[in-house]
């Protein structure tokens, strides 16, 4: 999750830096507003951190919607047929397809496309259940088929250029062959899921 600038901060520095300007006399106000700009300018570009090697990736990747999405097989509880659902009544985000019974626990079940505002090149093609655990929440994802387990290179993801800050973060990344590999960490803690 990336950082918030401290613009409080930030301020206070420049409301510093300019007292210790107006107090040396050496220094014209022209000068003055000239250093104040150039710092301004320089607090306000982003940081450049330095994304830390990722280790390779052991995957779980499956389709739905004609895409293929892959979670780290560590949060994957198990994959199911998808059977009855229930539907839930009123005021549901529409990516919150329904909640189904698993051995006596609620989980609910989120449509992937929906949830990242992709169109779907075909239509709901829902057959199995992704169910996972991350952040100490439980919830599944809709799936077409299981693809299997494999392993990828984390540093070799890329992030689409086009991606919305928002989805930049649920997203890990997508690999050579255009998984896109999910941060459920993330999601977990996105407050348009209130899943517990």
């Amino acid at each position: 999750m990336s950082q918030r600038f401290d613009w409080e901060a930030a301020r206070a520095r420049l409301d510093r830096a300019r007292q210790a300007l107006e107090s040396d006399p050496r220094r014209s106000p022209e000068e003055a507003q000239r250093l104040l700009r150039q710092r301004a300018e320089r607090l306000a570009r982003p940081r450049q951190t330095a994304r830390p090697p990722l280790a390779p990736l052991d995957l779980l990747v499956f389709s739905t919607g004609g895409e293929q999405y892959g979670v780290e097989v560590r949060y994957v509880l198990e994959v199911f047929p998808l059977g009855d659902m229930t539907p839930v009544p009123g005021g549901a985000p529409a990516f919150l397809v329904g909640v189904v019974n698993l051995r006596g626990r609620i989980l609910p079940v989120l449509n992937l496309h929906r949830l990242l505002g992709v169109p779907s090149a075909s239509v709901d093609d829902s057959r199995r259940v992704v169910a996972v655990e991350a952040e100490g929440k439980r919830f599944g994802l809709a799936a077409a088929v299981a693809l299997g387990a494999r392993r990828v290179d984390g540093a070799a993801l890329t992030v689409p250029a086009s991606l919305g800050a928002d989805l930049r973060e649920l997203i890990r990344g997508v690999t050579e062959d255009l998984v896109t590999v999910l941060d459920l960490a993330a999601l977990a803690r996105d407050p348009r899921i209130l899943i517990g």
